[in-house]
């Protein structure tokens, strides 16, 4: 190694080490100076072995649509069955361009219960649950699912749905939005993401009555309903309902409500956000 080149190395020596060093220099003797010299040397090189095992952290790598949906008849969801749980395509059908490093193993395929791309092969998306995300290979296409609800209709566990979301490590920022989904009126990162999903963690499944099923309509109507929107750091994104006033959430095909002692810490939240456009009246 030139002298430059380990003067340049040395900048990546820690100070006590250099410091350490230069004691040993003072010492009389040229044997000392020797034995000075090498204990410099082997600190540097010690701390470049130190850089080559530091690693920075894995960055995730982006999901890309390649084409939009096709048209299909309306209010038509495109959906299918896997392992008890109702899933639902993104974009409704979009196709995404997948590479092989962002692919497990598969699962097995869509069986008849699907209304799109029967006979597909599910695929395991690396860094998702399937409980939350799988891969479907159609025709040489990929598409991506997202699990909403129950085969049978029942309900998530909400905190389990959040939990194998991993929304924790997954998610980027959530954007507080009107309720179509338009316009951002707030954002939400770090600790304030965090404490609203701790949140929506608490909700339990809300057993509505006609009644209250009107008050939800009407709160849609009168612009007191919001949608959150979850922006994930693999540039897709996902999202859920949030009627603060009535505590209400809404997250795939299933109704929560938050318990009374965490209520009033969720309408906080949405405190001084713009009035929306209230919905048309039917």
């Amino acid at each position: 190694m030139r002298g430059k080149e380990l003067l340049e190395k040395m900048e990546y020596a820690a100070p006590e080490y250099i410091e350490t060093a230069e004691r040993m220099t003072r010492v009389r003797g040229k044997a000392y100076r020797w034995i000075a010299a090498v204990a410099c040397i082997a600190l540097v090189a010690l701390g470049l072995a130190g850089l080559r095992l530091y690693t920075a952290p894995s960055v995730v790598q982006p999901v890309r649509q390649s084409a939009f949906a096709a048209d299909a008849p309306a209010g038509m969801r495109k959906t299918f069955n896997y392992n008890g749980w109702r899933y639902v395509f993104l974009e409704n059908g979009s196709t995404y361009l997948l590479e092989p490093e962002q692919l497990g193993e598969q699962l097995g395929s869509l069986d008849s219960t699907a209304n799109f791309a029967a006979g597909g092969t599910l695929i395991r998306v690396n860094g998702y649950d399937p409980l939350f995300r799988v891969a479907v290979e159609w025709e040489g296409d990929y598409y991506l699912g997202e699990r909403v609800g129950a085969a049978d209709g029942s309900e998530m566990d909400a905190a389990e749905y959040i939990s194998a979301a991993g929304f924790e490590q997954n998610v980027e920022k959530i954007e507080i939005c009107d309720h179509f989904g338009r316009e951002a009126q707030d954002t939400l990162t770090g600790r304030r993401a965090k404490q609203l999903l701790a949140l929506l963690t608490e909700a339990q499944p809300a057993n509505l009555t006609n009644q209250e099923y009107e008050r939800i309509a009407r709160a849609q109507s009168e612009g007191r309903s919001y949608r959150l929107r979850l922006l994930l750091n693999d540039t897709t994104q996902t999202g859920m309902y949030v009627i603060p006033s009535m505590s209400i959430v809404m997250i795939g095909d299933n109704r929560y409500v938050l318990p009374e002692e965490t209520a009033q810490e969720l309408e906080a939240m949405f405190e001084g956000l713009t009035v929306q456009t209230q919905l048309p009246q039917r």
